[in-house]
């Protein structure tokens, strides 16, 4: 009866988890030094490293940087949770290959699923 007992805590409170992770995780610290005009390709490679893609256009290069984190767990009830957490940054320069213009963005998502 007590392995039975057991056997039914342990199935009934069993849990998965799943950690996703996409993209570079970049130090978000140095966006406050990005100077438009001022900071160069060569800054924002050294503080942010190489970009998730780079698009070259005639009026100059756009680099692209994408940090996603998703944790997910589920219990064998049924009982479901995810939370995400996504950094993006994505930077525009000029022809002279300083910044022309950035913008920088942070999402956190939560969901929770319950079967009944």
């Amino acid at each position: 009866m007590k392995v039975l007992l057991l056997l039914v805590v342990v199935f009934t409170t069993s849990c998965v988890q799943i950690d996703t992770k996409t993209g570079n995780n970049f130090d978000d610290s140095f966006v406050k030094h990005i100077k438009k005009g001022q900071t160069n390709k060569s800054d924002i490679k050294f503080w942010f490293g190489e970009p998730n893609s780079m698009t070259v256009t005639t009026t100059g290069d756009i680099y692209s940087y994408i940090d996603m984190r998703i944790k997910s767990s589920a219990t064998f009830l049924g009982n479901a949770q995810a939370t995400g957490n996504t950094r993006s940054l994505t930077v525009i320069f000029s022809e002279d290959d300083t910044v022309k213009d950035f913008t920088y963005s942070v999402t956190n998502t939560s969901t929770n699923l319950t079967q009944n």
